[in-house]
């Protein structure tokens, strides 16, 4: 067709009509029920664990607890903002999603049984994979970089008490 319009027709079609006009935003909907349910945990642990006190005497849970509240009211108002407006699910991208969260926990384990250089060495070369376009010597670089500036932030800087290098055996 002129003007580079592109006619789907049939059951793709449909399917591609139904998907765009939705008549709910269901990611604002579930991302808002789940900010909702944890600002409803964190507030009830809040109230379980801390006192709160009065508006004149707070206690130590009167912050948190306010905090908790007002995020539910956020959380409240996306989840009726999701259902005013149209919306379609996003494609996930899976692999910056699943490359990037094992780099996390990589971090987190390295950091003890490691040190902190290389965890940051292994933080960045898991969540480089995670990027079609990254390229092996920008990475150790990038690695480099990243674990020098946290040795000289963290451990020369700040005098935390976190190994530079441990070895595991």
């Amino acid at each position: 067709m002129p003007g580079g319009d592109t006619v789907v027709s049939g059951r793709e079609g449909n399917r591609a009509m139904g998907r765009a006009m939705t008549r709910k935003c269901m990611p604002d909907i579930v991302g808002g029920l789940c900010l909702f349910v944890a600002s409803l945990a964190y507030l009830l642990f809040t109230l379980y664990s801390y006192e709160l006190g009065t508006a004149r005497r707070m206690g130590p849970g009167f912050y948190p607890a306010a905090l908790g509240i007002a995020t539910m009211v956020v959380a409240a108002i996306v989840i009726l903002d999701g259902f005013r407006k149209l919306g379609e699910w996003p494609d996930i991208e899976w692999r910056p999603a699943i490359w990037v969260s094992v780099s996390i926990v990589a971090c987190i384990v390295g950091l003890s049984r490691l040190g902190m250089v290389p965890a940051a060495f292994l933080t960045v070369g898991l969540a480089a994979i995670a990027d079609t376009e990254s390229r092996p010597l920008g990475t150790v670089v990038l690695a480099g970089a990243i674990a020098t500036l946290s040795w000289l932030i963290f451990i020369v800087g700040f005098g935390m008490s976190i190994h530079s290098f441990r070895m595991p055996f």
